[in-house]
Parts: structure tokens; sequence; C-alpha cells
């Protein structure tokens, strides 16, 4: 839906800002071995930093970038260290470190605003600390400490992960999120939607449509193969449409060997390592296809597509609903679902009957056994889509990439014009709904900045495990 331009804000405060990220959120802080593509989470926060840091002076006076690192802080003390946002787009300054070595460089310092990157707890514990009027929390997931999503803790945990996320105002990065926490927070939790357009992720905007007829778009391509995305239904479209070359796009974050393994099978599926620049990936697609299973509270690669005219073909759950901007292509009621606290596939259950009947207390990584948890892994991404399931997109590719190509022009420019639609009509929001927190705080009394006094559990404090350099943890 088109949103209603915002009243003008007369006298809106210039702004102060200390954004609180992760060392997961730029490949400079993180591990050799887990860099580049594929985080959406990362992508958004540099894109969210970018555009703060190209705000002029009267509305935005600073941004400070703090990175929280809780596996490998740099040993002497807190760094200053340059970070490349958007994909090298800009160079920033950023004060790195862990939590104790952040509070001993800032102790006195205050801020009109914190945003904090995401909403973990110790990252939403160290963001209520500082000294700031108004808090902010980026939530790009839902791992949230109420509703049956979130990852397993104790009732410690879960009371101070809750009392933490009560102190921040939410920024959801998708509608059905920010229904998500209102329903499941019992009206407890302030959230509002603030898509990734709202700062400018997908600026500028792509000058030159793609056209995905030509001979050089000959893949349906799947990016980030892994059960969590699909891959018991792409398994099955592989097997249902041997005429149709596959092309599956492994990246770090998500694929794993096993799953690798799994695609080398498929005579008509190629396997290729994700590329940082999204054209390339996009230069040989013909449709891009997200047929997502667990949660996902956006998909910022199918705005991407659609933009450069290049239709997609998506499951239509939870917020990538409202990334698939043709509905017609968003297919509903796939029952199959991968609980993101288990890791099972469940068969047979769609995804608004797994949020509705799976119990909130079930156990999850802390409590179930390792070699169950082993079990589970190995079975869930074994598991090929029945047919009958996936009959509806496996009718929507064919019709796509049939010899006439004629459906395949109209559902091209189809998917441009109504992202193309979508971005423009988000432009400048993200600013105007800081400008508007402001004002609100002024118009409230303006309270001086203070740390956020959060009465949680007694759950102990988040004590990092030193990261071991042979092995890969998993999150």
């Amino acid at each position: 839906p088109t949103r209603a331009s915002a009243p003008p804000l007369h006298h809106s405060p210039v702004m102060d800002v200390v954004v609180v990220a992760t060392f997961e959120d730029f490949d400079e802080t993180l591990d050799k071995r887990l860099r580049g593509p594929g985080c959406g989470r990362k992508h958004a926060t540099q894109a969210l930093l970018h555009h703060l840091f190209q705000q002029p002076e009267d509305k935005i006076r600073k941004v400070d970038l703090l990175i929280l690192d809780w596996k490998a802080p740099p040993k002497q003390g807190p760094k200053e260290v340059n970070v490349l946002l958007r994909r090298g787009a800009t160079e920033k300054v950023a004060h790195w470190g862990s939590r104790e070595q952040l509070g001993t460089k800032f102790p006195s310092s205050v801020w009109d605003i914190c945003i904090c990157s995401q909403t973990r707890r110790f990252v939403l514990d160290f963001g209520s600390q500082l000294k700031v009027k108004q808090r902010l929390a980026m939530a790009h997931d839902y791992n949230l400490p109420f509703g049956p999503w979130g990852q397993e803790q104790t009732a410690e945990q879960l009371k101070e992960h809750a009392a933490l996320c009560g102190a921040f105002e939410l920024i959801c990065a998708s509608k059905h999120l920010a229904d998500f926490v209102e329903k499941w927070g019992e009206g407890g939790y302030r959230a509002r939607c603030c898509y990734a357009a709202d700062y400018g992720y997908f600026e500028p905007l792509p000058q030159e449509p793609m056209q995905p007829w030509e001979d050089k778009h000959s893949f349906v391509t799947f990016v980030s193969p892994c059960t969590e995305k699909g891959l018991s239904i792409f398994v099955r479209l592989a097997q249902a449409l041997p005429e149709v070359q596959f092309l599956a796009v492994k990246t770090v974050a998500w694929t794993k060997p096993w799953h690798e393994q799994m695609l080398r099978k498929l005579k008509n599926v190629k396997v290729q390592a994700a590329s940082e620049k999204v054209e390339e990936v996009l230069n040989v697609t013909k449709v891009l296809l997200v047929p997502s299973v667990y949660p996902e509270a956006f998909g910022l690669m199918v705005v991407e597509a659609q933009l450069r005219g290049i239709p997609v073909v998506s499951t239509n759950v939870c917020g990538l609903a409202e990334a698939n901007r043709v509905p017609q292509t968003a297919v509903g009621d796939v029952p199959i679902v991968c609980d993101p606290r288990t890791h099972e596939l469940v068969m047979g259950m769609t995804m608004d009957e797994a949020e509705n009947t799976l119990p909130t207390d079930r156990p999850g990584g802390l409590t179930m056994e390792q070699w169950k948890q082993t079990t589970v892994t190995q079975e869930s991404y074994q598991k090929v889509a029945e047919e009958s399931d996936v009959q509806r997109i496996i009718d929507l590719l064919r019709g796509m990439v049939a010899q006439d190509d004629g459906t395949l022009r109209q559902a091209s420019q189809d998917a441009k014009i109504a992202a193309a639609s979508f971005v423009e009509s988000r432009r400048g929001t993200f600013l105007e709904t800081l400008q508007k927190i402001m004002t609100d705080h002024v118009a409230a009394g303006d309270a001086k900045p203070a740390a956020a006094l959060v009465s949680g559990g007694a759950a102990p404090k988040f004590a990092p495990k030193p990261r071991n350099q042979n092995v890969l943890e998993d999150e």
C-alpha cells in the first residue's frame, strides 16, 4: 500500500545518534571464514548506517558507531576500526570492543537516540546502559522472548529479555513482524513497521531493467539453499521439471556441505558460490525462486530481483508476502514448516497452523539432547516435499519458463513496476520516523538522557566463550 505522506514536522530537534551494531555486521570484525554475502541483517545494518551518515547536520548532527563483540574483542582494549558500508560504497570509523571495553570508553557520553542493530538479549542489555533519550532496536527476525519462534532460553533469561525489549521501541522489518509483536507480546511492547526501503537499502534504483527472456538468462535461481530456505521444495521442483535448468547459489551464512551434496545429485542443477554483486547472479537468472519454509521477516533479495525486472516465485510465509510485490506469484498455505527452534522440518502443517499450535515452551537448543539435535538436522535436510504439496509452485514456474516468452515479459514488467512503486513510496520515511519519535519525546517533557532501569530476572550476565580458532560455531 502506498504510504500517505507525513505532515511536515516543524522545528524538529537536531539529533545525536549512537548505533550499537555487532561484530557480525561487518567483514572487518568477522572471522575470515564467515565473511561474504548472504546475511540480510548485515547488509541492512550497513545500509541503515550509510543512510544515517548521509543526513544533513541540521537533522543528524553526529552518528557514533559502537561494535559490540562477545566472541573475540580486541585484546588491548577498545579499538578504532575502519568499516566499509554498502558493499564498499563508503568507509567509516567505528569503536570496536567488548561490553566492558566500550563501557569504559564512553562512561559519560550522552545521545538523543540509540539504535541497536538487532534484538538479542546481550545487545539490548548493552544498549540499555547508554545514556540516551530514546531507544530503538531493529527487529529483523522472530527470535523474540515471546511467541513460538524464539530460541529456547531459561525462565530468568526470558524474563530479562522481555524486560529489555520493553525498554526499546522495536523497529520491525515488516508489518507481519510488527503485528506478531503486538499479538504475542499482548500489547506490552512498542513496535512499528520500517521497511529496509525506508532507509534507502535499494538506492540507487537500477536504471536499465534486465530482460529475462533473453538467452543469457537461462536459470531458475535459488539463493542460500538450506532446509530453512526451502531445499525440500527446490529438490522436488528440479525432479518435476527435468527440462528446466536450475542454479543453486550457496552462501556461507546458510549453505552447509551436506546441503551441497544433496544438490550435486541433481543433473539439472548447477551449484555456484554467491557474489557480492547481486547483478552477477541475476544476469543469468530467468526467474528467482524463494521457497522459504521458516518465519521470514522480509526478503531483501526478492525486491532486488523485481526492481531489475526478474520475476519472483515465492512462498508467502510471514513477511515474505510483503517483499514479493506481485501477490499472484506468492504461493500460500504450503504445508511444510522448518521450526527455527528445533530445526525440524515439519510436513503436513502450514506456517499459520504451526504458529498457532506449536507449544511456546517446547525444548530447543538449550535442553534438547545433542544426539537428538543432530538426528533432527540430518533427517530434515534429506526430506523432499510431496509433489502435490508444491503443485501450484510447479505450475507457476512451468508457465513462466514455457517456450512462449509473452508470459515472462509480462511477469518481468509487473515485477519491476510493483517493486519500484513500493521503494519510491517509502523514500525518506526513516528520517521522518526518527524526527517524530524525538518530537513526541520533547512534547512529553524532554526527559534528559539516562540509562534504562530494566527490572528483568536474575539472569547471569552474558559471559562470552572465547572464539575457538578450529571450530566454526553454529548459532
